[in-house]
């Protein structure tokens, strides 16, 4: 008897385990299916691009979502409203992830563009919205790289005066080199007529 109940307990636990892998295997390869993310076709428009990332995201396959953002703003990023969308959903994205430290970069540069241009320049709706998600981030997070942005703007300042230096230098060398040259020939023009004049006496 005892040996009968040991033998159903055992048959009970084994029958669990194989039940609980099963299921595991079951909701990761649901999971892994879920995830996966499909080749934009060559010839894909960015209409076609956005609808893929938006049904991704629908789906909950944020992943598939963000490549097929980086994927418009790649090879559709020339045009200004196509960028805008790409950049600020792939930020979004990030926010509803809580990675803000992706996010806020993207929303800063939005959010730049938006403050220096004019009325009309760029799509008046995505300008609410990255303005939304922007408050949304931590504010360690935004002074961080508020004070990144400062120093690259000021590297590149500073690349600039340089660059402008080494251009004018060059200019005033290549000018010196004319005028020594043009020195050059009056000079030999000078000779010659000195010449000419003892040939004459």
């Amino acid at each position: 008897m005892k040996h009968s109940r040991f033998s159903e307990k055992k048959v009970f636990k084994c029958g669990f385990c194989a039940r609980s892998i099963l299921t595991a295997i079951l909701l990761t390869s649901i999971f892994t299916s879920c995830m996966t993310v499909t080749p934009v076709p060559p010839d894909a428009t960015d209409r076609e691009i956005i609808q893929m990332a938006q049904n991704a995201f629908d789906a909950g396959n944020s992943r598939a979502a963000e490549e097929y953002y980086k994927t418009l703003v790649k090879r559709y990023g020339t045009n200004i409203n196509d960028y805008i969308i790409g950049r600020y959903e792939l930020a979004h994205i990030y926010v509803k992830k809580k990675k803000y430290n992706l996010a806020a970069p993207i929303l800063y540069e939005l959010n730049s563009a938006y403050e220096s241009s004019l009325p009309g320049q760029l799509p008046a709706d995505y300008g609410k919205l990255v303005a939304l998600d922007w408050n949304k981030i931590p504010q360690a997070t935004k002074d961080e790289v508020i004070q990144k942005e400062l120093e690259a703007e000021e590297s590149r300042k500073s690349a600039d005066e340089e660059a402008y230096a080494k251009e004018m230098e060059d200019y005033y060398t290549e000018l010196q080199s004319i005028q020594d040259e043009f020195d050059s020939w009056e000079q030999e023009d000078l000779t010659e007529e000195e010449s000419n004049a003892q040939a004459e006496k």
